[in-house]
C-alpha cells in the first residue's frame, strides 16, 4: 500500500469515530435547544399575555369603581373635581376595554363584549344623571343612579369583569404550570447532556489515547524500521560490503520500492567492482 493512502486510510478512521461521537452530542443537544428555541419562548410569552390581561381585569374593576364614586359624588355634591374624575377614568376605561378586546382570545372576548355592552348601558345613564345635575335637578340624577336599571347593568358589568378575572387566572396559572414544565424538561434534559457529554468525552478520549498509541506502533513498525535496516544497509555498502541484501517492508510499496532499487544498485556495484577486480589481475 501506497504511504499516501495508508496515512489517508486512518486519518479517515479517527475522523469517522469523531464525527460518530460529535453526531450523536449534536443530536442531544439538538433535543434540548428545541424547547429552549421554541416552547420556552412560547410560554414565556404566553406568561406575559395572561400577566399582562389579568392585570387588564383589575384595572377595569379599578376604573368601573371609580367612575361608579365619582359619577355619585358629583350628584350629591355638584363639585366638579368629581365630575372631571369621572371623564379621565371613563377613557382610561374605554382604552382598557378596547386594548383587552384586540388583544384577547375568543373567551376573553365574549367576556369583554358582554362587559363592553353593560359598560355602555351604565355610561349612558351616568351621562343623563350628569346633565341632570348640571341643570340644578339633583334628586332626579340620583334617583337614576339608584334605578333598577343602572344597578341592573352595573350587576351584569361587575358579574362578567369577575367572570373575566376568574378565567384569566386560570390561564395564567395554566401559563406558569406549562413554563415551569418546559422549565423542568430544559433542566433534566441539560443535566442529561452534560453528563451523557462527560461520559463520552472522557470515552473519546481514552479511545483516541489508544488509537493514537496504536497509530504510533503501527507507523513504527511500517516505516521507521524499515527505514532504520535500509540506513545500516546503505552504511554497510559504504563500508564497501556489498553482500548485504535490503530487506521489504511487506507494507509501505515506496519502501519496497527503495529496497529493490538499492538492491539493483548493490548488484551492479558489485559487479563492477568484481570486473575491475578481474581486469587488474589480467594485467
Amino acid at each position: 500500500m501506497k504511504l499516501s493512502y495508508l496515512l489517508i486510510s486512518r486519518v479517515l478512521l479517527v475522523a469517522v469515530l469523531v464525527g460518530t461521537v460529535g453526531y450523536g452530542s449534536l443530536s442531544r443537544l439538538n433535543q434540548v435547544a428545541e424547547p429552549l428555541n421554541v416552547q420556552m419562548p412560547e410560554s414565556i410569552q404566553q406568561v406575559r399575555d395572561a400577566s399582562y390581561m389579568d392585570s387588564t381585569a383589575q384595572l377595569i374593576r379599578y376604573y368601573d369603581e371609580v367612575l361608579t364614586q365619582s359619577v355619585r359624588n358629583y350628584a350629591f355634591t355638584n363639585d366638579t373635581k368629581w365630575l372631571e374624575r369621572y371623564r379621565l377614568a371613563e377613557t382610561d376605561l374605554d382604552a382598557k376595554i378596547k386594548e383587552a378586546l384586540e388583544r384577547g382570545d375568543p373567551q376573553d372576548n365574549k367576556i369583554l363584549s358582554d362587559v363592553n355592552s353593560a359598560n355602555l348601558a351604565s355610561v349612558n345613564l351616568e351621562q343623563e344623571s350628569i346633565q341632570l345635575v348640571s341643570e340644578g335637578r339633583q334628586e332626579e340624577a340620583i334617583k337614576i343612579l339608584d334605578s333598577e336599571e343602572y344597578l341592573y347593568q352595573k350587576g351584569i358589568y361587575q358579574q362578567r369583569i369577575l367572570d373575566f378575572a376568574l378565567a384569566r387566572e386560570v390561564k395564567n396559572q395554566k401559563a406558569i404550570d406549562d413554563l415551569s414544565s418546559n422549565l423542568d424538561f430544559v433542566t433534566s434534559s441539560t443535566k442529561e447532556v452534560v453528563n451523557s457529554s462527560s461520559k463520552i468525552l472522557w470515552a473519546l478520549t481514552v479511545l483516541t489515547l489508544l488509537i493514537v498509541i496504536f497509530l504510533g506502533f503501527y507507523f513504527t513498525n511500517a516505516i521507521s524500521k524499515p527505514l532504520n535496516k535500509l540506513t545500516r544497509t546503505v552504511d554497510e555498502v559504504s563500508k564497501g560490503n556489498f553482500d548485504v541484501e535490503v530487506e521489504k517492508s511487506g507494507v509501505v510499496d515506496e519502501i519496497n520500492t527503495l529496497a529493490d532499487s538499492l538492491n539493483r544498485v548493490m548488484k551492479t556495484m558489485k559487479l563492477a567492482v568484481l570486473e575491475s577486480a578481474s581486469g587488474k589481475k589480467k594485467k
